[in-house]
């Protein structure tokens, strides 16, 4: 993973994750010192894709590592190696277990990267402060790894981790990826989330997660986009809203759950061949502290809900009752 590659998605993450297909070189050894893949243009009339959000800053100054904080270019799918940026159930439904320890994500048609995003204001960790994304020892089994990010102080939209399942090392953008073959995602999180400004104090935010993801429909055109703002703001992505507790949970939604708060342009339901990149988000004024650990598309029936508390999990402290989505 090359320098300009993680000053783009600084850059990109300001945006929650520019997205976009294009030519040439994809950089990525996805850690394991594998040949980059070569992305071309599928050519299949893929439209343009982005991310949503309400907008931010990258947690490091991509400008200064000499990224671009702008990509105007439509969003395409693309190949990797001879196939299309797409996934197959009969492959793996397994998106990350973060065991390898970094960013990364390779393989069933995905060449892409988790980052960390948010507003000027605050701080958090993991970030691609000093080229730095590292998963954290303590995950859903006791000799694995999991994503931990914690942070605060963030006091204008919030802040949280994305992940862009594929990406243009040549255009400096994330193609489209395709999961119409899957009907959804399920995962494991556990932790605690604290209004400490009261700036959603009362609302549908106050300590909870906003997990959702992106199609091109809510992101501006001038970004890659189809949104072109007339009938409404961009950036309202899809999302479902969860309450996390200091036990292990398995949480799943299909992709016709994940629904806009409808603050912005009315994109329509969310497109999952379309998928620019998914998010977990904290909103404005408050502290977290949160691990995620086995995130996975599945196929038919919704996964049942789980539990796991094992001996050490102390630390967190309670979060509010372990609960499902929110409204």
């Amino acid at each position: 993973m090359g320098q300009a590659r993680q000053a783009v998605l600084l850059a990109l993450a300001s945006l929650l994750g520019q997205q976009a297909c294009q030519s040439d070189q994809l950089n990525v050894d996805g850690g394991l010192g594998a040949p980059a893949p070569k992305f071309v243009v599928d050519g299949s009339g893929g439209t343009d894709g982005q991310s949503a959000a309400s907008g931010g800053e990258a947690l490091a100054g991509a400008e200064a590592s000499g990224g671009s904080s702008q990509i105007g270019d439509s969003f395409d799918y693309c190949m990797i190696d001879g196939e299309k940026s797409e996934g197959d159930p009969g492959v793996r439904l397994l998106i990350d277990d973060f065991d390898d320890g970094d960013p990364y994500v390779t393989g069933n048609g995905m060449e892409g990267t988790w980052y960390g995003y948010g507003d000027p204001g605050g701080s958090q960790t993991p970030t691609w402060d000093n080229g730095e994304w590292a998963s954290e020892a303590g995950g859903l089994d006791a000799e694995g790894y999991a994503l931990h990010a914690s942070g605060g102080g963030y006091d204008e939209w919030g802040s949280g981790q994305g992940l862009s399942p594929a990406w243009s090392e040549e255009r400096d953008q994330s193609c489209l990826y395709d999961a119409s073959a899957y009907d959804g995602v399920t995962f494991w999180m556990r932790g605690k989330i604290t209004d400490v400004e009261r700036l959603v104090a009362g609302t549908q935010d106050a300590g909870v997660l906003r997990f959702g993801a992106a199609d091109p429909d809510i992101v501006p055109v001038e970004e890659g986009g189809n949104c072109t703002g007339d009938a409404g703001p961009c950036w309202d992505w899809h999302k479902t809203r969860i309450e996390l507790g200091t036990c292990w949970r398995r949480y799943s939604f299909r992709f016709d759950e994940l629904e806009q708060d409808g603050w912005g342009a009315d994109a329509g339901d969310f497109k999952p061949d379309q998928l620019v990149n998914f998010n977990f988000e904290i909103a404005q004024g408050q502290d977290y502290d949160f691990w995620l650990d086995e995130f996975s598309f599945f196929v038919g029936d919704t996964p049942p809900e789980e539990e796991r508390c094992l001996p050490d999990m102390g630390g967190l402290g309670g979060a509010g009752g372990a609960g499902g989505a929110s409204p």
